[in-house]
């Protein structure tokens, strides 16, 4: 476990919205409670793996707390967005990432999480990979 430097979440409302908006490339990640402690404490691999890529690349990277009114930076370039939510968000450049059943494994998709991810849509095939 380490610190990934990201602070507690920060907040986006009606008043500093602009400020997110026009920040240099950032991937955004949206969470509360238990997910946005431990992805700062740096307890999910991942994601710190993620991070530390992105980084890396010469992105910014931002904790925010998800209380629905980051919802209006959807759509704003170049930026990604990463909600740790099972709240599905549609639009460009937002994916979703929760741990899957199966420990060490997450759902990382475009559409939703678990049950509701697009990996419902795809016909099973039984033979190994």
């Amino acid at each position: 476990m380490m610190d990934l430097g990201l602070g507690a979440p920060r907040r986006v409302d009606v008043l500093n919205l602009s400020r997110f908006q026009d920040a240099p490339r950032t991937l955004y990640f949206y969470a509360r409670g238990n997910m946005a402690e431990g992805l700062a404490a740096g307890r999910f691999r991942f994601l710190a793996r993620l991070i530390r890529d992105a980084r890396a690349d010469g992105w910014e990277v931002a904790l925010i707390e998800d209380r629905g009114a980051w919802r209006q930076l959807i759509g704003t370039r170049p930026h990604l967005h990463i909600s740790l939510t099972d709240k599905p968000v549609y639009g460009h450049g937002v994916f979703h990432a929760v741990p899957s059943y199966l420990r060490g494994y997450w759902f990382f998709d475009e559409v939703a999480t678990r049950n509701n991810s697009s990996h419902r849509l795809r016909p099973f095939d039984p033979r190994p990979l």
